[in-house]
Formats: C-alpha cells, sequence, structure tokens
C-alpha cells in the first residue's frame, strides 16, 4: 500500500526533488530503486558480454557493481520490512478500505506469508557471510524463502480478484443508481488495479524458476528482464501514488 502521495503538479525541480526524496523515505521503495537498478545492470552487463566478452574489465566492472547492489538491497529491508509486515500481519492497516473479508484476510496473511520469506533469507545471508557465526542449511534456507515468495505472489493474485469482485458489485450498484462520479472512480481504479496484476504476471515466471532445482523454466537473464519490467512498473505506480487501495465514493445522499 501507498504511504507517499502522487506525483506533484508542480513540474519545479525543486518540487520533483523534494518529491523524489520523500518518496525514498519508504524503505519498500529504496528497495526497489536499488533492486532494478541491479537487474539493469545485469542486462547490460549481458549485451556487453555479447560484444566483448566475459572477461572484459567493463563487464565484470558491471556485473560486480549489480551484484553489490542486489545483495544490499534486500539487507535495507531488515529491521523495517520485517517490522512493517508483522504489524500490518496484526492490524490489517494494509487492507486499503476494502469492505471484503477476503481481501482483508489475504493481505494479512501475505504479511505473514513474507515475514517467513524475509526472516528464511535473511538467516541465510547470515549463514553466507558468517558461517562461523551462524551454522545453518543456507541452501535450504533460500529454497524455503524462494517458496515462500511464490506463495506470497500466488496470493497476490487472489487479493487482487477478490478487489475486482468487489468492484464489479460497486460498479453495479452505481450504475443503477447513475452516479457517473463514482462510476469514473471505479474505472480508474480497475486500469489502476491491472497494472498491479501485470506486475504479478511479472513475477511470477521468476518466483517459479527459483522454487525449481533440476528444470530450466527461463533462463536467468529472462528473469532479469522480467524483474525488471516489474521495478520499472512497480516504480511508476508508487511513485504516482497508484496503490491498491479501494477507490473513494462519494456518499449517496438518500
Amino acid at each position: 500500500q501507498s504511504t507517499w502521495g502522487p506525483r506533484p503538479r508542480d513540474p519545479s525541480m525543486t518540487s520533483q526533488l523534494a518529491h523524489l526524496v520523500s518518496y525514498h523515505d519508504s524503505i519498500f521503495n529504496t528497495f526497489t530503486t536499488v533492486n532494478t537498478t541491479s537487474n539493469i545492470l545485469s542486462l547490460i552487463a549481458h549485451v556487453l558480454e555479447r560484444r566483448h566478452g566475459s572477461e572484459h574489465d567493463l563487464v565484470k566492472g558491471i556485473r560486480q557493481l549489480a551484484g553489490g547492489l542486489g545483495a544490499s538491497a534486500g539487507r535495507g529491508l531488515v529491521p523495517g520490512g520485517i517490522l512493517a509486515d508483522v504489524y500490518n500481519g496484526l492490524t490489517g492497516d494494509w487492507v486499503g478500505g476494502w469492505k471484503s473479508n477476503g481481501v482483508a484476510n489475504v493481505v494479512k496473511w501475505q504479511s505473514w506469508v513474507l515475514t517467513g520469506y524475509y526472516l528464511a533469507e535473511h538467516t541465510a545471508w547470515v549463514g553466507t557471510v558468517a558461517p562461523s557465526l551462524v551454522a545453518v542449511n543456507t541452501s535450504r534456507l533460500y529454497m524455503i524463502s524462494n517458496r515462500l515468495w511464490l506463495v506470497w505472489v500466488v496470493m497476490g493474485f487472489v487479493g487482487l480478484a477478490l478487489r475486482f469482485e468487489e468492484l464489479k458489485k460497486a460498479a453495479k450498484e452505481m450504475k443503477a443508481l447513475q452516479h457517473r462520479e463514482n462510476i469514473e472512480a471505479i474505472k480508474e481504479k480497475r486500469r489502476i488495479l491491472n497494472l498491479h496484476l501485470i506486475r504479478m504476471f511479472l513475477r511470477l515466471l521468476p518466483a517459479i524458476q527459483w522454487t525449481l532445482t533440476s528444470t530450466t523454466l527461463i533462463s536467468p537473464v529472462t528473469s532479469q528482464f522480467l524483474c525488471a519490467l516489474d521495478g520499472i512498473l512497480g516504480t511508476y505506480l508508487a511513485w504516482n501514488g497508484l496503490g491498491t487501495s479501494a477507490p473513494t465514493l462519494k456518499q449517496i445522499k438518500k
């Protein structure tokens, strides 16, 4: 859910810079920026490798930079990301005004699934960089985190389907009342949710691939490409304040 406002209409550099600063107050937005940059750099390195070879200094340097950014992105979610999801799991703070109990349950359980993902992934990371401090089966923990991520993505599809269903019922009611302003608000929210649905489809194949040990569904380059597109679309949605909250409808006077 978006906790920041939409992009300001004032085109001045100071106004846009102020929005950029407030945008990155969110650790999740910062994660998306850094992770997307990492994926884009990996794709650039792949293109350059085909021309210069894998041992070229430029190719190796860009890959090293991409790897460092990718590794640091996830670390930035500790402890804020975990605490935010725990809080939402307890309170449903990110339900966003939807009336459906199904939406509320999915939003809360997604946070608990993501909390498990964070714990498994970060414990595996500590076990990788400091094995003498934390002796764990890192491969198993990384696989657990990958499977939890896939569960989260599937739940995302369910949550969006429930939101679309609630919008369908609201649209039917507003059409009967001939409330054009609310009808337009519902149409706009449906458009925004369709963009979030595209994000889920961009995440699906990489999420499946990361749970497979001996089968190649998509190549690493394809995975990075899909992840980069997901990050770019996510940045557009977040920058413009286009979240998944319920539309604000005007009260009908009886």
